[in-house]
């Protein structure tokens, strides 16, 4: 994982607003809603979070409130912004393939749209796995190749899917062999889900805004309540693991 890559310009998208929410792009409030929730409900009390890929500091806004909070970054830029938000986050500028911390140190690790920028996966999941203390959970999301969205559109088209147009993203797998790769490193599966369909527009027959005004609003509703469908067709792969 090249650290340089991740400039400012790289942010570029995820910090500008949104039409409809007016939020950062990369807020995504309902997600990061229902995966704290999900954390409060199995750990009540103050718990260790980990967050591998804190980006901006979105999910450390809303998970340092509940629990102690610790977010990695690789790259210095992200985390000057995130820190410039809230300097009282615990955040540290580190590697996902040999993370600072202590065997069975955290409980909950949680990683999005993080493993998709590394080269070896397996590697920063073992690490995962070492950190983690027994009865530990990954939260995890990556593309998932085998959406809906790549079944409409073209990676050499014209409507190319946003997953294939980053040119940090090393590892685009598909379920099956991410499930060998957490299996493969003593994690159990507890869940596999997907998102919904974001990556507008996905037909040129319909006008974009029509498309948008369906669309969001499901993804956002879906996102919170229910934190992913079992359907397998959305953008995003989820899974769940436990040590």
């Amino acid at each position: 994982m090249n650290k340089g890559l991740y400039s400012g310009d790289y942010y570029n998208d995820y910090r500008s607003k949104g039409h409809f929410l007016k939020r950062e792009r990369g807020e995504r409030w309902h997600q990061y809603g229902y995966w704290l929730r999900y954390i409060n409900r199995h750990y009540p009390g103050n718990c260790c979070v980990l967050e591998l890929g804190c980006g901006l500091g979105y999910f450390a806004k809303v998970a340092s409130r509940a629990h102690h909070y610790i977010g990695i970054d690789i790259a210095l830029f992200p985390l000057q912004v995130a820190r410039s938000k809230d300097p009282a986050i615990n955040l540290i500028q580190g590697n996902a393939l040999k993370l600072p911390f202590q065997s069975q140190s955290v409980d909950t690790v949680v990683a999005f749209d993080l493993l998709e920028h590394i080269s070896d996966p397996g590697s920063s999941i073992s690490e995962i796995y070492r950190v983690l203390r027994n009865n530990g959970r990954l939260i995890a999301t990556t593309p998932n190749v085998k959406s809906l969205g790549n079944r409409l559109k073209s990676p050499t088209g014209k409507s190319v899917p946003s997953m294939y147009k980053d040119p940090t993203h090393v590892s685009l797998l598909d379920r099956e062999e991410w499930e060998r790769l957490f299996r493969g490193r003593g994690f159990e599966i507890s869940r596999v889900a997907t998102d919904t369909l974001w990556d507008i527009p996905y037909s040129s027959r319909l006008p974009v805004i029509l498309q948008k005004s369906i669309l969001v609003p499901f993804n956002i509703s879906v996102s919170y309540i229910f934190g992913g469908l079992p359907w397998l067709l959305g953008e995003n792969l989820i899974f769940v693991c436990k040590k």
